[in-house]
């Protein structure tokens, strides 16, 4: 019993590759935006993962995607909030 080499090529991207890429993008995000800013975006993994797999074929629902916006929207007032903490501390200094 074989495997194709297309299998390992495809484990080596997504053991590999990806998680070296990811890992990257998100020390980089930390350094650059702090963790708590960082760690908000990690909520909009799911909806790029939706996004992806329409574009790949797959069906959305109206559940599924008001959930989606719930999550976008959720993610924009926490850095809005997030922002507007930052300038008010600074104003204070």
């Amino acid at each position: 019993f074989t495997l194709p080499i297309s299998f390992w090529c495809g484990m080596f991207y997504l053991s590999i590759i990806s998680t070296v890429v990811a890992y990257v993008w998100y020390s980089d995000a930390i350094a650059e935006i702090g963790v708590g800013q960082t760690s908000v975006f990690l909520n909009c993994m799911p909806v790029a993962s939706v996004i992806i797999g329409f574009f790949l074929g797959e069906s959305i629902k109206l559940s599924v995607a008001l959930a989606g916006l719930v999550v976008i929207l959720g993610v924009i007032i926490t850095n809005h909030a997030v922002i507007k903490h930052r300038k008010r501390n600074l104003n204070k200094c």
